[in-house]
């Protein structure tokens, strides 16, 4: 199989890629502010996990497990965290980087959708910007239910892609940008359906949070490359010529370089609790 140049189109086949690093650098630049603040107050940062000494935390997803350190630190003694990715180059880089802390922490090759885990093994199950690029997102999430031990929580973390602004000084260019970036994502909505799809699943006390995604607050070469890869391909295609991709591209780097570049979208966290047995047990009186 041919190696293909890395985009947002191709995280389910990292190791495949070109340079399957550009996606660890796209998620050290894309979360480097949200790391700094967990680090400052791990506590508070991951406060909406209600974590404690003991418990078990899987991590669907963990990339580089940045955030899953700070997580197993908040969790000993007696708990852990297990961190999993689709691509080996992912779980290589997070183990690499948690070599010699002592914490208890591991991470895993393994797929989403068949989870390799009992039923029942964690008391907290997350995904943080996953869902997204998942081919069976319900079957992800029935598998995130299945190990995940009676009143656990399930955390699902997502940007909707539809709702996406940027700051191009032609509304109309703006708009074909932004369906672009969203057509190559396998589920751009996905976070606006999670609240159904953990009914559905049978989880309970669902609980939905919104808050703004700034893409334009990554360092400057990944704020730049986010909206330059949906022009280049309106270019591909015909969309625009390249009088208007130069003009649009270098409107970027001025806004970027001036502090004025704004490129945001919504994101949303969907918590739900498992039922207990006994409320999962179908009663026939």
């Amino acid at each position: 199989m041919s190696a293909h140049v890395p985009s947002r189109a191709h995280w389910t086949r990292v190791d495949e890629s070109q340079d399957p690093r550009w996606f660890i650098r796209l998620l050290d630049s894309t979360r480097s502010r949200l790391l700094q603040a967990a680090t400052a107050n791990p506590a508070g940062f991951f406060a909406y996990l209600d974590l404690a000494p003991g418990l078990a935390v899987l991590d669907v997803g963990a990339g580089t497990g940045d955030f899953d350190r700070l997580i197993a630190d908040l969790v000993t003694p007696g708990g852990r965290v297990v961190g999993i990715d689709y691509g080996q180059t992912m779980v290589d880089e997070a183990i690499a980087r948690s070599e010699g802390l002592g914490l208890p922490i591991e991470f895993r090759q393994a797929d989403a959708h068949d989870l390799p885990f009992p039923d029942d093994s964690f008391d907290r199950c997350l995904a943080t910007q996953v869902f997204q690029h998942l081919p069976r997102p319900e079957r992800a999430l029935a598998e995130m239910v299945r190990v995940a031990r009676d009143k656990a929580r399930v955390i699902i973390t997502e940007p909707d892609w539809d709702s996406r602004i940027c700051a191009l000084g032609d509304p109309v260019l703006a708009r074909a940008v932004t369906r672009a970036w969203a057509d190559k994502i396998q589920n751009p909505g996905i976070a606006r359906e999670l609240p159904a799809m953990f009914s559905a699943a049978g989880l309970t006390n669902v609980r939905i949070e919104a808050t703004p995604y700034l893409m334009s607050g990554n360092a400057p070469e990944m704020a730049f490359d986010l909206v330059a890869q949906p022009l280049r391909e309106l270019y591909e295609t015909g969309a625009i010529d390249s009088d208007q991709l130069q003009n649009s591209l270098a409107r970027v780097e001025a806004r970027i370089a001036a502090g004025t570049w704004l490129d945001a979208a919504l994101m949303l966290r969907v918590t739900g609790e498992k039922r207990q047995v006994a409320d999962r047990t179908v009663r026939h009186d």
